[in-house]
């Protein structure tokens, strides 16, 4: 997300490659933007929570594949971080932090801090990663005056890419042995994945806590072509007693969420997702690993080295984008600790599993 204001202020267009990106958020650094006569703005920020920003500045350069960088080409699964494109994508998110550019306080500030960076008047953060730019309060102004920008590329590889995540089953009930009556406890299951009570728990009651479309109603995702669902009444995040915010068991389609009528307050962040989404969904990967299910022996076997490994590479990236670590002398290191971790075994289990599940 870039702040419109500015790029129309210094005469920039979106970019789409890394080097119009880099030179978007020197424009921010370097041209006061806000005005105030201070070297005060923050070009790019993000923070540890949630959404990893990680992929928006790696997957130009290397595919970062899923939450633990396992990526996967012509059917066979690799780390990410064991890749060249990964090298040459710290060098690109080093050049960032070395010119203040990208903000360091990206690899350790939480969602509070990020916010409270974003809500300063003037206006100081030139832009961030993030699922919308719904942290800021919901009355800011500034909700609106970010636009999307397309996943960026590298013009050596050729394409945008950005992370992709399909839909997959998850649990999200248990019936255990101590139930004195299974049946019943089964048949509440199956009535919360109806389409009605999917609904319910997320929105509430109907025609109290959200309304049916009426005639003229559109969808704030109208762009992605989804016709209008419903109204929600209910504000999301609030404390209130009537829905349990989608907790439980669900099976919703897409096109309920993303066929919520659009209010028409500029505010709705919603609106501007939809705006963009489609060149996200455009640069999907065009392999991706869904859903890897592992036995009992092989989540004893690896659970532990793979959160070590996830772990010490996002550390690594850390170090090295802010030049404790050096990415030319310090890389042949940094891969012969990730095999004493056990990258190696683990990557045997996970080729395994693929194969069991894909192949």
């Amino acid at each position: 997300w870039l702040y419109t204001p500015w790029m129309e202020k210094l005469g920039l267009q979106t970019p789409s490659t890394t080097e119009e990106f880099y030179e978007v958020l020197k424009a921010f650094k370097t041209q006061d933007p806000n005005g105030n006569g201070l070297a005060d703005e923050v070009p790019m920020a993000g923070s540890t929570d949630r959404v990893d920003w990680r992929h928006a500045f790696m997957n130009p350069f290397v595919d970062m594949g899923n939450g633990d960088y396992y990526a996967v080409k012509d059917g066979q699964v690799y780390a990410s971080y064991t890749q060249e494109g990964w090298r040459e994508g710290l060098r690109y998110v080093k050049r960032l932090v070395d010119e203040d550019l990208l903000s360091p306080l990206t690899f350790t500030q939480d969602l509070a801090q990020l916010t409270a960076m974003s809500a300063n008047q003037p206006t100081i953060l030139g832009g961030s990663v993030y699922s919308s730019m719904s942290f800021l309060p919901g009355d800011d102004q500034r909700r609106a005056d970010y636009d999307g920008i397309p996943p960026l590329y590298n013009e050596e590889l050729g394409r945008p890419l950005t992370r992709y995540i399909p839909s997959t089953a998850n649990i999200a009930m248990i019936i255990n042995a101590n139930c004195e009556n299974i049946e019943a406890a089964f048949r509440l299951g199956d009535i919360m994945v109806s389409e009605e009570y999917s609904i319910h728990t997320r929105w509430g009651e109907r025609g109290v806590d959200y309304l049916t479309p009426k005639e003229g109603d559109v969808s704030i995702y109208a762009a992605l072509g989804y016709e209008p669902t419903l109204t929600a009444v209910l504000v999301w995040g609030k404390p209130q007693n009537k829905h349990w915010a989608q907790t439980g068991p669900y099976i919703r389609q897409y096109s309920i969420a993303g066929g919520q009528i659009f209010d028409g307050n500029n505010l709705n962040v919603e609106v501007k997702v939809g705006e963009i989404l489609q060149s996200y969904q455009a640069a999907k990967p065009d392999e991706v690993i869904s859903k890897l299910i592992y036995t009992a022996e092989e989540i004893d076997q690896i659970a532990e080295i793979q959160a070590n490994l996830k772990s010490y590479a996002e550390e690594c990236l850390a170090l090295f984008a802010t030049g404790v670590m050096d990415i030319d002398n310090d890389w042949d290191q940094f891969q012969e600790e990730l095999k004493v971790i056990g990258i190696d075994e683990v990557m045997t289990v996970v080729q395994t599993v693929y194969d069991r599940m894909y192949k």
